[in-house]
């Protein structure tokens, strides 16, 4: 594992080319939210959202754009290299971004619409509406290939994984568990279970299985339900999570070499 050298970032999400991160940051400790995006290679870091109550960045598959909820608890969508100012992209009774799929459509958790618990939408477009995909759910992933979505089935908090389009039945990753995301091969899933652990299983899409869980590394994330997401998963197979400091160290760390570990618990 290895320390981060910026503080004050949360939600962190690598670019999809893995050279830049994306994350709000209250800059001046005054409670304003913005976007920033760190340049990795450079050590540069640029504020691309003015509004001061931005979170839930989420890049596009071609690393050129990234949504964000605004302050009006709607999506927005902003050039990251400031072509062109935001512009809405749905609107809703507080609606979450949480990933773009390789097509352009972008899945999102609408939390006010009155339900006991969030439900899942998925915005085209090419035909610029929303589909429901799911009553009850959150944290919602798409597979690389765009296939799968991996997601939290509420009322349970079981993590599942399903068929993005057609039929199919729900694939079990998890009895419980919080924030799923995948590896750039589509052949893992890492998730949160409630002591603060990373799990990790494998997934074959063809046989349509998973294995069962494997501790992957304790952590000191903040939450274990409904943090928004709290760590990502760099396309060259390191997870960045952001911790409650111990010390004087970042709340930023790196865990780093995490195919070699899991193939000596294999």
């Amino acid at each position: 594992m290895g320390q981060f050298p910026e503080t004050g970032y949360e939600g962190p999400q690598f670019s999809p080319d893995g050279r830049y991160l994306a994350a709000y940051s209250d800059d001046e400790h005054n409670g304003k939210h913005f976007i920033r995006v760190y340049d990795l290679q450079r050590g540069i870091s640029t504020r691309i959202t003015e509004g001061g109550n931005e979170s839930t960045p989420v890049w596009s598959r071609d690393g050129k754009s990234i949504a964000y909820r605004d302050a009006s608890q709607n999506i927005e969508e902003v050039p990251v290299d400031a072509s062109g100012p935001s512009r809405p992209v749905v609107n809703g009774t507080d609606v979450i971004p949480c990933d773009w799929s390789p097509d352009g459509t972008l899945i999102y958790m609408s939390v006010g619409e009155g339900g006991p618990f969030p439900s899942l939408d998925a915005y085209s477009p090419v035909e610029q509406r929303s589909k429901p995909f799911a009553r009850y759910g959150a944290e919602p992933q798409f597979s690389p290939d765009g296939k799968w979505v991996a997601y939290i089935e509420m009322p349970k908090r079981e993590i599942v994984v399903q068929p993005f389009a057609g039929s199919g039945a729900h694939i079990q990753i998890a009895s419980v568990g919080s924030e799923p995301r995948w590896s750039h091969d589509g052949r893992k899933i890492f998730f949160f279970q409630p002591d603060r652990k990373v799990m990790v299983v494998a997934f074959d899409p063809i046989k349509k299985s998973a294995s069962a869980p494997r501790v992957f590394a304790q952590t000191r994330i903040v939450t274990t339900s409904f943090g928004w997401f709290q760590y990502a998963v760099n396309p060259d197979g390191r997870l960045l999570v952001n911790s409650l400091p111990t010390n004087n160290s970042s709340p930023l760390t790196l865990v780093a070499g995490w195919n070699t570990l899991l193939s000596h618990r294999q």
